[in-house]
């Protein structure tokens, strides 16, 4: 809601992060990916960008981060497991 204005309909959200496809083990929805959380705490919600960039909402956590990166050419990234893991370990 904007100003009074709703300006997606009701429930859309929640529809992009239902998983609509799988991909070796990963889920997808509607341009997320969505990344089990450990003891089925259910899911984070992750975009993977070009160079390394990452965006990863973690509702239980009430987190939104983002990860810049330019890994092209060779140089080396952060996995997104393993920036996942990271941001866990600094919640909880």
């Amino acid at each position: 809601v904007w100003e009074g204005v709703q300006l997606l309909p009701a429930g859309w959200v929640r529809e992009t992060v239902a998983p609509r496809a799988e991909d070796q083990g990963w889920k997808y929805g509607y341009h997320w990916w969505l990344l089990p959380l450990p003891d089925s705490q259910g899911y984070a919600y992750t975009c993977l960008g070009y160079g390394g960039q990452r965006l990863f909402v973690l509702p239980k956590q009430r987190l939104v981060a983002v990860f810049t990166g330019w890994n092209i050419h060779g140089k080396p990234y952060l996995p997104v497991d393993k920036a996942l893991a990271r941001l866990l370990r600094a919640v909880d």
